[in-house]
This record gives C-alpha cells, sequence and structure tokens, in this order.
C-alpha cells in the first residue's frame, strides 16, 4: 500500500511540477515548426540521447531551400539549474549552394525556456555578450559555429571555413555552465 501512494505521488508531483525533458523542447519546436510557413517544415531526428539531454534533427526541406540551402542540421541540448531553471541550448548550421558554389554557415548558439508548451527565446538573458563575439567572430572567407555538449555542459563557440565546413572548427570561446547560478561564464580559448 505505502508503494502505490509513493507512486500516485510521485506522478502527481511530475504532473504538477510540469517535469521537462530534451523531448519536451523538441516537441514544442515541431509544433512551432508545423505553424511555420503553413506547416510545410518538419523535424526529422538524426540522433538522439534523451538520456543525456542532447539532440540532433534536420529541417525537412532545409531552411531557406527556396534560395539554394542544400541541408540545415540543428542540435539542442537540455540543461537544468539547481534552482530548478531549465532550457536548451540550440546550435544551427546550414549547407548551401549559391551559383555552383557550395559553402557553410552557422550562427552563435539560441537559448529556449519553455513557458505553457511554447518556446520562448532567451538567448539575451543566458547569453548577454553575443553581439561581441558575434562582431569578433565575423571574418572573411569564415563563419560562427557552435558546438552544444551531448555530454558534460560546456559549449564551444568558433569559426570554419566556409568552403570546408565543421572538420575545419576552431574553437574561439567556451561558455561554461554554472548549476549553482544557472549562467555560463564567457572563456576565451
Amino acid at each position: 500500500m505505502k508503494s502505490i501512494l509513493f507512486f500516485l505521488l510521485l506522478i502527481s508531483s511530475s504532473v504538477v511540477f510540469g517535469q521537462n525533458s530534451v523531448m519536451d523542447f523538441y516537441n514544442a519546436k515541431v509544433k512551432d515548426m508545423a505553424k511555420a510557413d503553413g506547416g510545410s517544415f518538419k523535424l526529422k531526428l538524426t540522433k538522439q540521447d534523451a538520456k543525456n539531454g542532447f539532440l540532433a534533427y534536420n529541417y525537412s526541406p532545409a531552411l531557406g531551400y527556396m534560395i539554394g540551402v542544400l541541408d540545415s542540421p540543428e542540435e539542442m541540448a537540455y540543461f537544468v539549474a539547481k534552482n530548478g531553471k531549465k532550457f536548451v541550448v540550440t546550435s544551427t548550421l546550414s549547407k548551401q549552394n549559391f551559383d555552383g558554389s557550395v559553402s557553410w554557415s552557422g550562427e552563435l548558439p539560441k537559448f529556449y525556456e519553455l513557458e505553457k508548451g511554447v518556446l520562448v527565446d532567451k538567448s539575451s538573458f543566458y547569453f548577454p555578450t553575443s553581439s561581441q563575439i558575434l562582431e569578433e567572430l565575423s571574418l572573411e572567407g569564415k563563419s560562427i559555429y557552435t558546438k552544444v555538449p551531448q555530454i558534460g555542459t560546456t559549449i564551444q563557440i568558433g569559426t570554419i571555413d566556409r568552403k570546408v565546413g565543421v572538420s575545419s572548427f576552431k574553437v574561439v570561446y567556451q561558455l561554461v555552465f554554472d548549476t549553482n547560478s544557472g549562467s555560463f561564464k564567457v572563456v576565451k580559448i
């Protein structure tokens, strides 16, 4: 009888406190994409490691496909602070073909919280120094690339050669997550 009561208490607490996982954030992203552009975009999981709070997926068709984008993979990592704050970080990359020349481009990480089942962009809160880093890393022939962690809590930001892609990644900054404060420390490498 005690075990049944404990089980019922556990279930009710997860409903009341809205236990989130990386899949909850992904499902909210799927809903957002279903609303965008008349529902023409779909997401396809390419790697699912929900235990470690990590997902990789592609947009189908690729975001920007009308202007030559061939592929647009995205990664999502789930973070939980000791104060209970839960959020995800995404990293987007795109492979483009303009005028017969293939090139890669990425962007700085984006941070999202989930409010009533809807993704809310909180990038300015979690990454207030993004504009300075964007300016510094905007180099001719290079693109910004962000690698979110599958294991661990450190986000890597750097550059890639537009013609080579991810294999040319050079880390310039790390965003090191402090689980106690729920914030990131920016470290230049």
